[in-house]
C-alpha cells in the first residue's frame, strides 16, 4: 500500500489515527541525530519572557525545535522558588555544535536563566528514564496564532492563581517541514496551525477533578480570548 496503490486507505492511515486496517510492515527515511545541542533552559516566567520566548522561536532557524513548559516551579529547584512560575524549556539544535550555540544564544540572553543545562549531549539524552510521576491531570489542548502580551499575561496570572500540586501551560511552536505538506496531503490535520498550547493541572486524587476541571476550563477560554484563535 502506497500513494500509488489504494491511495485512499494510504491517505486515511497517514496520520488519521482511526481503525483503518493493520500495518504490517514500515518503510522508515531515518536521519543520523548523534550529538546535539540541547537540553533544559530554566528561565523565570514573566509575561516578557514567555511572549520573547515564542518570538525568538518562530524566528529561530527549523533545525531548532524548542518546547516551553511555563509552569509552578517544581520543589527540586529550590525552597525560595517552590510555588512560583518558572519556564523550564527544552531546546534541541539538529545540527553543528557551532551553529547550536548560536540558535540557543537568543534563549539564553532573555532574563538571567535559573538553571542552563544546554550544551553538547547524544541525542537520546533527551530522554532520561521516566521515574514515574503519579499525579492525576486534568487538562486541555489548544491551537492559536500568536501568543502576545495579553496571552502571556494570562498564562501567568492563570498559574499564579492555581492550587494545584503542578499547574502548567505547555506551548509548542510550529512549522517547519509539517506545514510545508499540504493540507489535504494526509489525513493529519492542522498543518497551517502556528502554535499549540496544553494547559493543565496536576494534582493528588481523581475525588479533585471537578475544581481543577473548572480552573483549566477557565484557563483554556481566557486564552482563546487572549489570543483571538479559533481552537
Amino acid at each position: 500500500m502506497d500513494a500509488e496503490r489504494h491511495p485512499d486507505l494510504f491517505w486515511a492511515m497517514s496520520g488519521g489515527g482511526g481503525n483503518f486496517g493493520v500495518a504490517t510492515r514500515f518503510l522508515f527515511r531515518l536521519h543520523e541525530a548523534d550529538t546535539v545541542v540541547g537540553g533544559k533552559l530554566i528561565l523565570p516566567a514573566t509575561p516578557d519572557v514567555v511572549r520573547s520566548f515564542v518570538a525568538e522561536a518562530e524566528a529561530a532557524p527549523e533545525e531548532l525545535s524548542t518546547i516551553a513548559n511555563v509552569m509552578t516551579a517544581p520543589p527540586f529547584l529550590s525552597p525560595e522558588m517552590y510555588g512560583r512560575p518558572v519556564m523550564i524549556a527544552t531546546l534541541v539544535h539538529a545540527g553543528g555544535a557551532d551553529e547550536g550555540e548560536r540558535a540557543v544564544a537568543p534563549f539564553r540572553a532573555l532574563a538571567e536563566p535559573i538553571a542552563d543545562m544546554v550544551g553538547p549531549i547524544r541525542y537520546p539524552e533527551l530522554y532520561p528514564p521516566d521515574e514515574g510521576n503519579h499525579q492525576v491531570a486534568s487538562a486541555r489542548t489548544m491551537f492559536v496564532d500568536a501568543i502576545e502580551r495579553d496571552a502571556a499575561e494570562a498564562i501567568v496570572d492563570h498559574l499564579r492563581s492555581s492550587t494545584a500540586q503542578t499547574a502548567a501551560a505547555q506551548i509548542r511552536v510550529l512549522g517547519g517541514a509539517m506545514a510545508r505538506v499540504p493540507a489535504d496531503a494526509t489525513a493529519f490535520a492542522h498543518r497551517k496551525r502556528r502554535i499549540m498550547v496544553n494547559v493543565a493541572a496536576m494534582y493528588g486524587h481523581p475525588d479533585e477533578a471537578a475544581a481543577y476541571e473548572e480552573w483549566v476550563t477557565g484557563f483554556a477560554s481566557a486564552l482563546t480570548r487572549a489570543t483571538r484563535a479559533r481552537t
